[in-house]
Protein backbone atom coordinates (compact mmCIF):
# COMPACT_ATOMS: atom_id res chain seq x y z
CA UNK A 1 0.00 0.00 0.00
CA UNK A 2 1.20 3.71 -0.75
CA UNK A 3 1.86 5.92 2.02
CA UNK A 4 1.39 8.98 0.31
CA UNK A 5 1.30 12.36 2.47
CA UNK A 6 -0.23 14.85 0.09
CA UNK A 7 1.01 18.66 -0.07
CA UNK A 8 1.19 20.97 -2.42
CA UNK A 9 4.25 20.87 -4.00
CA UNK A 10 2.87 17.10 -4.66
CA UNK A 11 0.65 18.86 -7.48
CA UNK A 12 3.58 19.02 -9.71
CA UNK A 13 3.80 15.19 -9.94
CA UNK A 14 0.26 14.87 -10.02
CA UNK A 15 0.50 16.69 -13.38
CA UNK A 16 3.80 15.28 -14.69
CA UNK A 17 1.65 11.66 -14.37
CA UNK A 18 -0.82 13.41 -16.48
CA UNK A 19 0.94 14.81 -18.93
CA UNK A 20 2.52 11.45 -20.13
CA UNK A 21 -0.76 9.32 -19.37
CA UNK A 22 -3.65 11.82 -20.30
CA UNK A 23 -1.17 12.77 -22.90
CA UNK A 24 -0.85 9.56 -24.86
CA UNK A 25 -4.72 9.24 -24.23
CA UNK A 26 -4.83 11.83 -26.20
CA UNK A 27 -3.72 10.73 -29.21
CA UNK A 28 -5.92 7.62 -29.43
CA UNK A 29 -8.07 7.27 -32.50
CA UNK A 30 -10.96 7.40 -30.25
CA UNK A 31 -9.83 10.45 -28.92
CA UNK A 32 -8.48 12.33 -31.45
CA UNK A 33 -12.30 11.64 -33.32
CA UNK A 34 -14.51 12.46 -30.23
CA UNK A 35 -12.31 15.55 -28.76
CA UNK A 36 -11.41 18.62 -31.17
CA UNK A 37 -7.96 19.74 -30.87
CA UNK A 38 -6.93 16.22 -28.69
CA UNK A 39 -3.43 17.02 -29.96
CA UNK A 40 -3.08 19.78 -27.75
CA UNK A 41 -3.94 18.58 -24.62
CA UNK A 42 -0.56 17.92 -23.72
CA UNK A 43 0.31 20.87 -24.43
CA UNK A 44 -2.11 22.42 -22.01
CA UNK A 45 -0.94 20.62 -19.21
CA UNK A 46 2.73 22.22 -19.85
CA UNK A 47 1.20 25.63 -19.69
CA UNK A 48 -0.72 24.46 -16.48
CA UNK A 49 2.12 23.37 -14.82
CA UNK A 50 4.25 26.16 -15.84
CA UNK A 51 0.95 28.28 -14.51
CA UNK A 52 1.47 26.99 -11.32
CA UNK A 53 5.15 27.02 -11.34
CA UNK A 54 4.78 30.62 -11.36
CA UNK A 55 2.56 31.19 -8.82
CA UNK A 56 4.73 29.62 -6.10
CA UNK A 57 7.68 32.19 -7.77
CA UNK A 58 5.16 35.10 -6.93
CA UNK A 59 4.03 33.54 -3.69
CA UNK A 60 8.13 33.57 -2.73
CA UNK A 61 7.46 29.66 -2.50
CA UNK A 62 10.39 27.11 -3.56
CA UNK A 63 9.77 24.85 -6.48
CA UNK A 64 8.97 27.97 -8.71
CA UNK A 65 9.09 28.50 -12.03
CA UNK A 66 12.79 29.75 -12.24
CA UNK A 67 14.91 27.97 -10.13
CA UNK A 68 18.40 29.67 -10.02
CA UNK A 69 20.51 25.80 -10.35
CA UNK A 70 19.51 26.09 -13.96
CA UNK A 71 21.15 29.55 -14.24
CA UNK A 72 23.74 27.52 -17.22
CA UNK A 73 20.41 25.96 -19.09
CA UNK A 74 18.70 29.07 -19.09
CA UNK A 75 22.03 30.91 -21.06
CA UNK A 76 21.65 27.51 -23.44
CA UNK A 77 17.96 28.74 -23.89
CA UNK A 78 18.90 32.14 -24.18
CA UNK A 79 21.79 31.67 -27.21
CA UNK A 80 19.99 28.64 -28.96
CA UNK A 81 17.15 31.31 -29.55
CA UNK A 82 19.44 33.69 -31.22
CA UNK A 83 21.37 31.14 -33.28
CA UNK A 84 18.38 29.59 -34.31
CA UNK A 85 16.37 32.91 -35.58
CA UNK A 86 19.64 33.43 -37.36
CA UNK A 87 19.89 30.05 -38.98
CA UNK A 88 16.31 30.69 -40.11
CA UNK A 89 16.50 34.06 -41.72
CA UNK A 90 17.45 31.96 -44.83
CA UNK A 91 14.90 29.96 -44.86
CA UNK A 92 11.92 29.06 -47.78
CA UNK A 93 9.87 31.04 -45.14
CA UNK A 94 11.68 33.03 -42.83
CA UNK A 95 8.44 34.41 -40.63
CA UNK A 96 6.97 30.96 -40.33
CA UNK A 97 10.25 29.08 -39.45
CA UNK A 98 11.51 31.67 -37.07
CA UNK A 99 8.12 31.45 -35.07
CA UNK A 100 8.15 28.11 -34.76
CA UNK A 101 11.76 27.87 -33.87
CA UNK A 102 11.01 30.14 -30.98
CA UNK A 103 7.89 28.33 -30.27
CA UNK A 104 10.14 25.25 -29.81
CA UNK A 105 12.63 26.77 -27.59
CA UNK A 106 9.92 28.03 -25.50
CA UNK A 107 8.24 24.31 -25.02
CA UNK A 108 12.04 22.78 -24.50
CA UNK A 109 12.67 25.04 -21.63
CA UNK A 110 9.11 25.45 -20.18
CA UNK A 111 9.29 21.31 -20.07
CA UNK A 112 12.65 20.99 -18.69
CA UNK A 113 11.79 23.44 -15.89
CA UNK A 114 8.38 21.72 -15.24
CA UNK A 115 10.44 18.04 -15.28
CA UNK A 116 13.05 19.29 -13.37
CA UNK A 117 10.84 20.42 -10.59
CA UNK A 118 9.06 17.65 -10.38
CA UNK A 119 12.13 15.14 -10.05
CA UNK A 120 13.08 17.40 -6.78
CA UNK A 121 9.86 16.83 -5.54
CA UNK A 122 9.82 13.50 -6.17
CA UNK A 123 13.45 13.00 -4.75
CA UNK A 124 13.06 15.42 -1.24
CA UNK A 125 9.12 14.84 -0.53
CA UNK A 126 7.20 11.73 0.62
CA UNK A 127 6.43 10.95 -3.13
CA UNK A 128 9.39 9.59 -3.56
CA UNK A 129 8.40 6.34 -1.85
CA UNK A 130 5.21 5.95 -3.73
CA UNK A 131 5.56 7.75 -7.03
CA UNK A 132 2.19 8.30 -8.69
CA UNK A 133 4.08 8.25 -12.17
CA UNK A 134 5.61 4.56 -11.79
CA UNK A 135 1.63 3.60 -10.83
CA UNK A 136 0.05 5.45 -13.73
CA UNK A 137 2.00 4.43 -16.28
CA UNK A 138 1.70 0.61 -14.96
CA UNK A 139 -2.31 1.71 -15.12
CA UNK A 140 -1.76 3.30 -18.62
CA UNK A 141 0.12 -0.09 -20.39
CA UNK A 142 -2.60 -2.45 -18.76
CA UNK A 143 -5.30 -0.29 -20.15
CA UNK A 144 -3.72 -0.74 -23.42
CA UNK A 145 -3.08 -4.18 -23.32
CA UNK A 146 -6.57 -5.23 -22.60
CA UNK A 147 -7.71 -2.81 -25.41
CA UNK A 148 -5.28 -4.62 -27.88
CA UNK A 149 -6.83 -7.56 -26.97
CA UNK A 150 -10.58 -6.84 -26.98
CA UNK A 151 -10.55 -4.23 -29.48
CA UNK A 152 -10.07 -5.35 -33.05
CA UNK A 153 -9.39 -2.05 -35.02
CA UNK A 154 -5.80 -1.59 -32.62
CA UNK A 155 -4.29 -4.64 -34.82
CA UNK A 156 -1.91 -2.99 -36.85
CA UNK A 157 1.00 -3.88 -39.71
CA UNK A 158 1.12 -7.10 -41.84
CA UNK A 159 -1.25 -9.76 -40.49
CA UNK A 160 -2.28 -7.44 -38.16
CA UNK A 161 0.18 -8.98 -35.85
CA UNK A 162 1.34 -5.45 -34.31
CA UNK A 163 0.53 -3.65 -31.22
CA UNK A 164 -0.75 0.15 -31.49
CA UNK A 165 -2.54 0.53 -28.76
CA UNK A 166 -4.95 3.11 -30.32
CA UNK A 167 -2.43 5.11 -31.85
CA UNK A 168 0.18 3.52 -33.73
CA UNK A 169 2.63 1.20 -32.61
CA UNK A 170 6.06 3.23 -32.78
CA UNK A 171 4.09 5.91 -30.67
CA UNK A 172 3.01 2.96 -27.91
CA UNK A 173 6.39 1.12 -28.27
CA UNK A 174 8.22 4.70 -27.30
CA UNK A 175 5.79 4.78 -24.64
CA UNK A 176 6.95 1.69 -23.40
CA UNK A 177 10.74 2.72 -23.98
CA UNK A 178 10.28 5.56 -21.64
CA UNK A 179 8.42 3.67 -18.77
CA UNK A 180 11.38 0.87 -18.63
CA UNK A 181 13.53 3.96 -18.18
CA UNK A 182 11.78 5.45 -15.69
CA UNK A 183 11.52 1.63 -14.05
CA UNK A 184 14.84 0.98 -13.90
CA UNK A 185 15.87 4.70 -13.02
CA UNK A 186 13.77 4.86 -10.11
CA UNK A 187 14.85 1.52 -8.95
CA UNK A 188 18.47 2.64 -9.38
CA UNK A 189 17.55 5.72 -7.29
CA UNK A 190 16.12 4.39 -4.67
CA UNK A 191 19.10 1.12 -4.49
CA UNK A 192 16.35 -1.17 -4.97
CA UNK A 193 13.54 -3.09 -7.41
CA UNK A 194 10.41 -2.72 -5.71
CA UNK A 195 7.41 -4.43 -7.10
CA UNK A 196 5.56 -1.58 -8.81
CA UNK A 197 8.98 -1.13 -10.80
CA UNK A 198 9.37 -4.94 -11.72
CA UNK A 199 6.05 -4.60 -12.57
CA UNK A 200 5.95 -1.64 -14.44
CA UNK A 201 9.30 -2.86 -16.20
CA UNK A 202 7.61 -6.42 -17.02
CA UNK A 203 4.55 -4.75 -18.43
CA UNK A 204 6.36 -1.79 -21.16
CA UNK A 205 9.01 -4.58 -22.16
CA UNK A 206 5.93 -7.03 -23.12
CA UNK A 207 4.72 -3.52 -25.07
CA UNK A 208 7.93 -2.41 -26.56
CA UNK A 209 8.12 -6.31 -28.02
CA UNK A 210 4.78 -6.47 -29.27
CA UNK A 211 5.00 -3.41 -31.07
CA UNK A 212 7.73 -4.32 -33.24
CA UNK A 213 9.30 -1.15 -33.50
CA UNK A 214 12.55 -1.22 -35.05
CA UNK A 215 13.67 1.87 -34.20
CA UNK A 216 12.50 1.66 -31.33
CA UNK A 217 13.82 -1.65 -30.14
CA UNK A 218 17.14 -0.51 -31.17
CA UNK A 219 17.04 2.08 -28.96
CA UNK A 220 16.02 -0.52 -26.13
CA UNK A 221 19.06 -2.66 -26.73
CA UNK A 222 21.56 -0.06 -27.66
CA UNK A 223 20.56 1.16 -24.14
CA UNK A 224 21.56 -2.30 -22.05
CA UNK A 225 24.67 -2.85 -24.37
CA UNK A 226 26.22 0.64 -23.45
CA UNK A 227 24.39 0.14 -19.85
CA UNK A 228 25.68 -3.45 -19.35
CA UNK A 229 29.70 -2.63 -21.36
CA UNK A 230 30.32 0.21 -19.06
CA UNK A 231 29.10 -1.97 -15.85
CA UNK A 232 31.18 -4.79 -16.96
CA UNK A 233 34.40 -3.22 -17.91
CA UNK A 234 33.68 -1.18 -13.69
CA UNK A 235 34.22 -4.85 -12.73
CA UNK A 236 37.13 -5.49 -14.85
CA UNK A 237 38.98 -2.84 -13.44
CA UNK A 238 37.98 -3.77 -10.12
CA UNK A 239 39.35 -7.26 -11.28
CA UNK A 240 42.47 -6.22 -12.40
CA UNK A 241 42.65 -4.37 -9.34
CA UNK A 242 42.18 -7.37 -7.58
CA UNK A 243 38.89 -5.54 -5.97
CA UNK A 244 36.31 -7.71 -7.49
CA UNK A 245 33.48 -8.74 -5.71
CA UNK A 246 32.72 -12.44 -4.63
CA UNK A 247 28.74 -11.90 -5.61
CA UNK A 248 29.32 -10.16 -8.49
CA UNK A 249 31.23 -13.85 -9.79
CA UNK A 250 27.95 -15.45 -8.58
CA UNK A 251 25.96 -13.60 -10.17
CA UNK A 252 28.09 -13.85 -13.43
CA UNK A 253 28.64 -17.98 -12.90
CA UNK A 254 24.13 -18.00 -12.42
CA UNK A 255 23.66 -16.53 -15.36
CA UNK A 256 26.34 -18.88 -17.47
CA UNK A 257 24.64 -21.83 -16.46
CA UNK A 258 21.51 -20.31 -16.95
CA UNK A 259 22.52 -19.85 -20.63
CA UNK A 260 23.92 -23.62 -20.87
CA UNK A 261 20.58 -25.06 -19.30
CA UNK A 262 18.58 -23.77 -22.10
CA UNK A 263 21.14 -24.68 -24.60
CA UNK A 264 19.90 -28.51 -24.59
CA UNK A 265 16.31 -27.24 -25.27
CA UNK A 266 16.87 -25.06 -28.42
CA UNK A 267 16.44 -27.59 -31.19
CA UNK A 268 13.09 -28.54 -30.23
CA UNK A 269 11.49 -24.93 -29.18
CA UNK A 270 12.62 -23.93 -32.41
CA UNK A 271 10.87 -26.65 -33.94
CA UNK A 272 7.68 -25.66 -31.99
CA UNK A 273 7.61 -22.12 -32.36
CA UNK A 274 8.54 -22.07 -36.36
CA UNK A 275 5.00 -24.32 -36.45
CA UNK A 276 3.17 -20.68 -35.79
CA UNK A 277 1.75 -19.28 -38.62
CA UNK A 278 2.09 -15.54 -37.70
CA UNK A 279 5.74 -16.19 -36.33
CA UNK A 280 6.93 -15.54 -40.08
CA UNK A 281 4.88 -12.15 -40.10
CA UNK A 282 7.22 -11.01 -36.97
CA UNK A 283 10.48 -12.23 -38.90
CA UNK A 284 9.27 -10.00 -42.05
CA UNK A 285 8.55 -7.31 -39.51
CA UNK A 286 11.57 -7.29 -37.74
CA UNK A 287 13.81 -7.92 -40.93
CA UNK A 288 11.97 -6.35 -43.86
CA UNK A 289 12.88 -3.05 -45.67
CA UNK A 290 9.68 -1.24 -46.90
CA UNK A 291 9.62 1.08 -44.09
CA UNK A 292 13.62 1.87 -44.82
CA UNK A 293 12.78 2.82 -48.17
CA UNK A 294 9.85 4.89 -47.94
CA UNK A 295 12.16 6.89 -44.87
CA UNK A 296 14.98 7.01 -47.56
CA UNK A 297 12.59 8.28 -50.43
CA UNK A 298 11.71 11.29 -47.83
CA UNK A 299 16.01 11.75 -47.15
CA UNK A 300 15.99 11.95 -50.41
CA UNK A 301 13.22 14.66 -50.75
CA UNK A 302 14.87 16.99 -48.02
CA UNK A 303 18.34 16.37 -48.60
CA UNK A 304 19.05 18.57 -51.19
CA UNK A 305 17.74 21.73 -49.03
CA UNK A 306 20.97 20.95 -47.28
CA UNK A 307 23.29 20.94 -50.25
CA UNK A 308 21.85 24.30 -51.13
CA UNK A 309 22.98 25.88 -48.21
CA UNK A 310 25.53 23.84 -45.87
CA UNK A 311 25.75 26.51 -42.84
CA UNK A 312 22.25 27.15 -42.56
CA UNK A 313 20.29 24.99 -44.39
CA UNK A 314 17.20 26.09 -46.88
CA UNK A 315 14.11 24.07 -45.63
CA UNK A 316 13.67 25.91 -42.38
CA UNK A 317 12.36 24.83 -39.29
CA UNK A 318 9.32 22.64 -39.15
CA UNK A 319 8.85 23.03 -42.80
CA UNK A 320 10.36 19.47 -44.34
CA UNK A 321 7.45 17.84 -43.50
CA UNK A 322 5.62 20.02 -45.76
CA UNK A 323 8.42 19.69 -48.41
CA UNK A 324 8.02 15.89 -48.34
CA UNK A 325 4.43 16.18 -48.20
CA UNK A 326 4.52 18.32 -51.50
CA UNK A 327 7.15 16.32 -53.15
CA UNK A 328 6.47 12.58 -51.94
CA UNK A 329 3.78 10.04 -53.34
CA UNK A 330 2.23 7.31 -51.59
CA UNK A 331 5.73 5.51 -51.14
CA UNK A 332 7.21 7.61 -48.99
CA UNK A 333 7.39 8.42 -45.38
CA UNK A 334 5.05 11.61 -44.29
CA UNK A 335 7.82 12.98 -42.26
CA UNK A 336 11.76 12.60 -42.09
CA UNK A 337 11.41 10.28 -39.49
CA UNK A 338 15.67 10.75 -38.99
CA UNK A 339 16.65 13.75 -36.67
CA UNK A 340 19.86 14.47 -38.26
CA UNK A 341 18.27 15.00 -41.61
CA UNK A 342 15.78 17.21 -40.62
CA UNK A 343 18.06 19.24 -38.92
CA UNK A 344 20.59 19.41 -41.16
CA UNK A 345 18.71 20.46 -44.41
CA UNK A 346 16.26 22.62 -42.13
CA UNK A 347 19.03 24.55 -40.40
CA UNK A 348 22.01 23.08 -41.55
CA UNK A 349 25.38 22.52 -39.50
CA UNK A 350 24.97 25.61 -37.42
CA UNK A 351 21.35 24.50 -36.11
CA UNK A 352 22.47 21.41 -35.99
CA UNK A 353 25.01 21.44 -33.74
CA UNK A 354 23.22 24.30 -31.34
CA UNK A 355 20.08 21.91 -31.19
CA UNK A 356 22.48 18.95 -30.43
CA UNK A 357 24.71 20.96 -28.16
CA UNK A 358 22.51 20.19 -24.83
CA UNK A 359 22.74 16.18 -25.12
CA UNK A 360 26.01 16.26 -25.75
CA UNK A 361 27.46 18.55 -23.15
CA UNK A 362 24.95 16.31 -20.96
CA UNK A 363 26.85 13.19 -22.10
CA UNK A 364 30.56 14.50 -22.39
CA UNK A 365 29.92 15.66 -18.29
CA UNK A 366 28.50 12.39 -16.94
CA UNK A 367 30.66 10.05 -19.04
CA UNK A 368 34.04 12.45 -18.13
CA UNK A 369 32.95 11.75 -14.24
CA UNK A 370 32.38 7.91 -14.92
CA UNK A 371 36.15 7.55 -16.57
CA UNK A 372 37.69 8.93 -13.27
CA UNK A 373 35.65 6.26 -11.61
CA UNK A 374 35.30 7.94 -8.48
CA UNK A 375 31.45 7.89 -7.79
CA UNK A 376 30.34 4.81 -4.85
CA UNK A 377 28.69 1.92 -7.07
CA UNK A 378 25.48 3.02 -6.88
CA UNK A 379 25.98 6.70 -8.13
CA UNK A 380 27.97 4.83 -10.59
CA UNK A 381 24.93 2.54 -11.74
CA UNK A 382 23.23 5.91 -12.28
CA UNK A 383 25.32 7.92 -14.02
CA UNK A 384 25.85 4.89 -16.79
CA UNK A 385 22.26 4.67 -16.86
CA UNK A 386 21.79 8.13 -17.75
CA UNK A 387 24.62 8.27 -20.38
CA UNK A 388 23.84 5.27 -21.93
CA UNK A 389 20.22 6.47 -21.94
CA UNK A 390 20.97 9.46 -24.12
CA UNK A 391 23.22 8.07 -26.34
CA UNK A 392 20.64 5.26 -26.90
CA UNK A 393 17.55 7.62 -27.45
CA UNK A 394 19.68 9.60 -29.88
CA UNK A 395 20.55 6.05 -31.75
CA UNK A 396 16.78 5.98 -32.35
CA UNK A 397 16.38 9.44 -33.90
CA UNK A 398 18.36 8.36 -36.91
CA UNK A 399 15.20 6.13 -37.47
CA UNK A 400 12.77 8.75 -35.65
CA UNK A 401 12.52 12.61 -35.50
CA UNK A 402 10.97 13.28 -31.51
CA UNK A 403 13.58 15.74 -30.57
CA UNK A 404 11.89 19.60 -31.03
CA UNK A 405 9.65 18.94 -33.18
CA UNK A 406 5.42 18.97 -32.25
CA UNK A 407 3.65 21.53 -29.75
CA UNK A 408 4.70 20.02 -26.57
CA UNK A 409 4.00 16.55 -27.15
CA UNK A 410 4.79 13.06 -24.93
CA UNK A 411 7.42 12.00 -28.00
CA UNK A 412 9.73 15.03 -27.49
CA UNK A 413 8.45 15.31 -23.78
CA UNK A 414 10.24 11.85 -23.20
CA UNK A 415 13.43 13.09 -24.61
CA UNK A 416 13.32 15.76 -22.60
CA UNK A 417 12.30 13.71 -19.42
CA UNK A 418 15.66 11.68 -19.73
CA UNK A 419 17.80 14.73 -20.73
CA UNK A 420 16.13 16.30 -17.33
CA UNK A 421 17.38 13.40 -15.35
CA UNK A 422 20.81 14.01 -16.10
CA UNK A 423 20.44 17.08 -15.82
CA UNK A 424 19.47 16.91 -12.08
CA UNK A 425 22.59 14.65 -11.46
CA UNK A 426 24.88 16.87 -13.39
CA UNK A 427 23.42 20.04 -11.61
CA UNK A 428 23.67 18.49 -7.70
CA UNK A 429 26.82 17.05 -8.63
CA UNK A 430 26.46 13.19 -8.80
CA UNK A 431 23.97 12.66 -5.99
CA UNK A 432 25.46 15.07 -3.68
CA UNK A 433 23.99 15.10 -0.08
CA UNK A 434 20.25 16.33 -0.41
Amino acid sequence: MVNVKFNPKSSIVLLLSAYFVVGYAAKTNEVEKIVPGATLIPLGILVIGGGYLFSRSVARKPFGLFPTRLRLFYVYVAVSLVLLVVANLNSLRPAYSISRAILSIGILALSIIFFWQALRVMEQTEMRSGSPLTYSLLALLVILLLGQLTIPEWAAGVGGVRMSGGSNPNQVAFLAFFAIFWAHYSALKNKLWKKREKALYVIAFIVLAWSLSRSVILTFASLYFMYFGIIGALHLSRFLRGRIQLGFLRKMAAAGILCLSILPAMPAFKETVYILRDLQKVEQRLSGESGLQTRLRAWKDVWPYFIEAPLTGHAGWWNSTDLISQKGGPKTATSPHNLYVRLLSEVGVFGFLVVLSLPILLFYTIVSKLVLLRSRESEFKVEAFLASSIIAVFIGQGFEDRYMVGLGGIGSGIVYFILCCSINKVVYKYGSRE
